[in-house]
């Protein structure tokens, strides 16, 4: 039921984000929601002790169950609606930049009514991050313990507090820039799961990886260029590349071991 009713709540604020960003003439006491700048800390606290905790017990309840959750048509329609949804956000994110007349980098930070077209998006994006957990949801459910590695919890909830500092701080200006990446290499990853749920062989499946590696030098260049000529909050470009370093290592690390090493086997 999560799978099926966690992305039908959030699809019913996607369309919310829809009608303002196609009604840019609205006025902004009618265009914003009171809640959008107004994340609290308990969000990202509760999630997290909540996402740790269901990994422990889950994974000790399963453990002692027999056969695992088939879920197959659950993961169906959590992968498509995934690639949907990131589908659409780049929609979104490309209506809204060229609406609002900002540059690929270098914009400043303009917290009036103007950016909200770009700001809705971003929130959508940091509150599809809970949304996200399902993943781990999946890998409890049908006993696939091998893949609840430090990499994806990690991943998973560092992500989730680093897009919520975002929201808390300015998500505005150049902050669209790793959103809208992000947003695209998961369209090419949701829709290879939901295609690969369906039995079908994807030839992309190991350049997944190397797609995901290139996002972070990507952002990680993008923070070095925000830090250098300052067009944000102070923190923010050492935050995004922090994250994007700590992904890097851990990716690659990954990479090697799954692709390299089975490539030594092989010799």
């Amino acid at each position: 039921m999560a799978s099926i009713a966690i992305p039908a709540a959030l699809a019913g604020t996607l369309g919310y984000v829809t009608y303002n960003v196609a009604n840019p003439d609205i006025p902004a006491s009618e265009k914003v929601p009171a809640y959008f700048m107004q994340v609290e800390y308990w969000g990202p606290t509760i999630g997290t002790i909540g996402y740790l905790l269901f990994i422990y017990f889950g994974k000790r309840i399963m453990q002692n169950r027999s056969q695992p959750f088939g879920l197959k048509n659950a993961m169906l329609v959590y992968n498509f609606y995934q690639t949907f949804f990131n589908s659409y956000c780049i929609y979104l994110f490309v209506t809204s930049h060229r609406a609002q007349g900002l540059k690929v980098w270098g914009n400043i930070p303009d917290m009036t009514a103007n950016s909200w077209g770009i700001s809705q998006v971003i929130w959508l994006h940091y509150n599809n991050k809970y949304v996200e957990l399902l993943d781990t949801f999946f890998m409890v459910m049908r006993k696939k313990f091998d893949q609840l590695s430090f990499l994806h919890i990690y991943h998973h909830t560092l992500l989730i507090w680093s897009w919520f500092v975002v929201m808390k701080l300015e998500p505005v200006g150049d902050c669209y820039f790793g959103s809208s990446v992000n947003t695209f290499v998961h369209v090419i990853m949701y829709s290879y799961y939901g295609l690969a749920a369906l039995g079908v062989n994807c030839f992309w499946k190991k350049y997944i990886t190397q797609i995901q590696m290139l996002q972070f030098c990507i952002c990680a260049s993008h923070s070095i260029y925000t830090a250098y000529v300052q067009n944000t909050a102070f923190w923010l470009p050492y935050l995004q590349l922090w994250v994007m370093v700590n992904m890097f290592v851990l990716f690659a690390n990954f990479y090697r071991k799954r692709y390299k090493s089975k490539g030594a086997k092989k010799q």
